[in-house]
């Protein structure tokens, strides 16, 4: 992550990624940091893994659901696209629940 803050966010599998990602910001990562690569934050990162319970918990602690990474796509667009692509039920599922969580307005959860 840039500046400096090297904590990692978006942990293993969905089970267990709330924990490592509440210890990241716990230790002091940034949730706004985006990579010099691709601009893309730990937001994009859940969202693509299909980790909805991390998504939730970047978007309680403030991520910003309407970032673009350098490509100007929100991490919404990107999980659209690899959704629409996906043949595994179970991914599928995975991308279904994170793409909700995104849209859900912020204090109507």
């Amino acid at each position: 992550m840039a500046g400096g803050t090297e904590q990692v966010l978006v942990g293993g599998g969905e089970a267990h990624a709330r924990q490592p990602d509440e210890q990241a910001l716990a230790a002091g990562a940034r949730i706004g940091d985006a990579s010099p690569v691709d601009g893309k934050t730990a937001l994009f990162r859940a969202a693509v893994l299909g980790h909805a319970d991390a998504v939730r918990l970047l978007l309680e602690r403030g991520a910003d659901r309407d970032a673009r990474g350098n490509d100007g796509r929100t991490a919404l667009e990107i999980v659209d696209v690899a959704r629409a692509d996906e043949r595994d039920p179970r991914v599928a599922a995975g991308l279904d629940r994170v793409a909700a969580a995104l849209r859900v307005p912020e204090g109507r959860r």
